[in-house]
């Protein structure tokens, strides 16, 4: 015999609209600092950038991103179960999408790999700097690389299915 438990969703739709808000604040703010301070062009650029000031120079390779994935991990979360019973199969692959998506991100933001070889970078010997570049310019690659385009690939289609669901 199984039993059914009423569970109150309030909570998390409470977390998520508070979240969600946050995103409002969050995404601007990450636009007036690229207004503000464009990033560098180059791999010594982004060194010399992380050497003056590096909040700075995370808040250039998308450190405020990181926490905008982490909030919309929860929203993506709320619309699932808010969704649920109208378009069960739907939004659980829009979930399993967004939260893959969402997790092959992390792996390609640079932000504190480009601050660790910065450090490294300036306290090289002068003719030792060259091996940072490269390694530097390695991981700006993969910064656009493919577990970066398998995130935008997959969040695009979650917030599509979504947006199905919600219609």
């Amino acid at each position: 015999m199984t039993q059914c438990f009423k569970v109150n969703f309030q909570p998390l739709y409470r977390i998520a609209r508070f979240l969600a808000l946050t995103m409002l604040i969050i995404i601007p703010l990450q636009i007036v600092v690229y207004v503000i301070s464009p990033p560098p062009d180059t791999v010594k650029g982004f060194f010399e950038l992380y050497h003056q000031n590096p909040f700075l120079g995370l808040l250039s390779l998308d450190f405020l991103y990181l926490f905008n994935n982490m909030i919309i991990i929860i929203v993506y979360l709320a619309l699932f179960v808010v969704l649920y019973q109208e378009k069960p199969v739907t939004v659980l692959l829009a979930l399993i999408l967004g939260l893959i998506g969402i997790a092959c991100y992390y792996p390609s933001n640079p932000a504190f790999e480009m601050l660790t070889l910065s450090n490294q970078y300036f306290q090289a010997l002068p003719e030792q700097q060259t091996i940072y570049l490269a390694a530097g310019e390695a991981v700006m690659a993969g910064y656009t690389g493919t577990s970066f385009d398998v995130y935008y690939v997959l969040s695009t289609i979650c917030l599509l299915l979504f947006s199905w669901a919600i219609i």
